[in-house]
């Protein structure tokens, strides 16, 4: 065993929510300029990442639930964090999935936003944040958000951020109906309707940190993705409809979809939508709103597949 292969990195990367999402423009490059306040969940894939002396950089996703090679974005991740640190050390990850793919939810940008955060931690390279985040925004529009996590305004490609202060604790359930949907392929949609002036542009008059305030302003958002998939996919059409009849307070896509989301339901709907939900053998997910601050250092010694 190499110097420090008994010391590794475990980090919580976390899911999103895209609370509102609005559509500006089609960009020269391609790309959309977007306007979306992004909340992180405690939903969460388990990423350990240990130094290899061998150079390479080994992934395995024990249940076949994402690709263990260059097709994963923590792959890229780890590859760049090495060319901009000239680090010759290879690593060993094991990542532990749970987040759904193709959701919505940021599963492998906050995968790999947690592969930089872990190498720098665990190779001691120093980088700041600002580089980080420069690094992350090479990798995917959305990968920058995951540096910093907690609730954040995102802007241009989704790279420009806004941090807010901690929201008030507020419960979610996600519902997911086994669908992966291609975030290009949405995007790229003759029907999707670009967003002038909405609600995200008179954010600053809410009160995001009371639960009133914050369940008001969200009530307020909405997501120009949502039509667009709605149309395309039964299955979330369905979704909507079913939890609709049950008059949750919010109900929203995130991202791009698949995964709808309730905000703050109440209790006496709660059990009725868990139970419609597993019905339709859709994938339901309890969650809560979190802060920033996402990793913890396993002890010298642990067990090497250890993710607690």
């Amino acid at each position: 065993m190499g110097a420090g292969e008994d010391r590794a990195v475990v980090l919580a990367a976390r899911a999103k929510l895209n609370l509102g999402l609005e559509v500006l423009r089609r960009r020269r490059d391609g790309y959309h300029d977007i306007r979306s306040l992004i909340l992180s969940i405690d939903l969460s894939d388990r990423l350990e990442i240990r130094s290899a002396s061998s150079g390479e950089v080994r992934l395995r996703c024990p249940g076949g639930k994402a690709p263990e090679n260059e097709e994963n974005l923590v792959f890229r991740a780890a590859r760049l964090f090495r060319d901009a640190t000239g680090e010759r050390r290879g690593a060993r990850i094991v990542l532990r999935k749970r987040i759904p793919v193709g959701a919505g939810l940021g599963g492998g940008s906050s995968d790999a936003a947690a592969t930089l955060i872990g190498l720098n931690r665990l190779w001691g390279s120093r980088l700041p944040r600002s580089r980080l985040e420069t690094l992350a925004s090479e990798i995917g529009s959305d990968v920058p958000f995951f540096i910093r996590g907690g609730l954040q305004m995102a802007e241009g490609r989704g790279e420009k951020l806004t941090t807010f202060p901690a929201p008030p604790p507020v419960n979610f359930l996600v519902i997911y109906p086994t669908l992966s949907i291609s975030t290009a392929s949405v995007y790229s949609s003759d029907d999707l309707l670009l967003t002038r002036k909405g609600p995200l542009t008179r954010l600053s008059s809410c009160s995001l940190t009371t639960r009133s305030g914050f369940l008001s302003c969200v009530a307020r958002l909405r997501n120009d993705l949502e039509p667009v998939v709605v149309r395309r996919h039964a299955e979330v059409e369905r979704i909507f409809r079913v939890l609709r009849e049950i008059d949750p307070r919010i109900v929203r896509m995130t991202g791009s979809g698949s995964a709808v989301f309730v905000c703050d339901p109440e209790e006496s709907k709660l059990a009725k939508v868990l139970k419609v939900s597993r019905s339709w053998g859709w994938q339901v997910f309890r969650a809560r709103g979190v802060g920033r601050g996402w990793i913890s250092i396993v002890p010298r010694g642990a067990r090497k597949d250890s993710l607690g």
